[in-house]
């Protein structure tokens, strides 16, 4: 989920659409919960949250989560027109009491084939040590950007999460 202030307005998006406002959907139910409208609005409305929705009623709920909640795993800031480095990011969800994704790893080197990668990311839970991972995703400690790629970033899919949670 993405949600940002835009003329004074609180603005919710799932992965690919601009949600209208309803007090049932469970996107801004969490957004009331939290207070992100009046959070947003003290900062200046220049920063858009990025973050994983998970909980009961959101996609089988694998992690047994009560209730549910927002791991904030990007801030952008348009001010600035670019992401928020990752210490940032944790300080603002410290002063804001919002939960970020869990760091696996820090301050490591990328290994240098795809298997080693797949290996890392097959693993359990951070959350919930019972459930498979999704994955990990990878990213470096500076922002950086490749012409062709873009923002750096990749995520390595757990094949046991594929395996037991995957579509049908």
């Amino acid at each position: 989920m993405t949600i940002f202030v835009k003329n004074g307005e609180l603005e919710i998006c799932s992965r690919r659409l601009l949600l209208f406002p309803d007090p049932e959907n469970t996107y801004w139910k969490i957004a009331q919960d939290l207070s992100l409208l009046a959070k947003l609005k003290a900062a200046g409305e220049k920063y858009a949250i990025q973050g994983e929705l998970s909980g009961e009623g959101i996609q089988k709920n694998i992690l047994k989560i009560h209730g549910q909640k927002l791991f904030v795993f990007n801030i952008y800031d348009f001010m600035l027109g670019e992401y928020l480095k990752w210490e940032a990011v944790k300080q603002i969800c410290v002063d804001w009491g919002l939960e970020t994704t869990p760091e696996v790893y820090k301050n490591f080197f990328l290994p240098k084939t795809v298997g080693e990668v797949v290996t890392m990311a097959t693993r359990k839970s951070v959350i919930n040590p019972e459930a498979w991972a999704e994955g990990l995703v990878f990213r470096p400690l500076k922002e950086r950007f490749d012409p062709d790629l873009g923002r750096l970033s990749f995520k390595a899919v757990n094949p046991e999460f594929l395996l037991k949670y995957g579509e049908e």
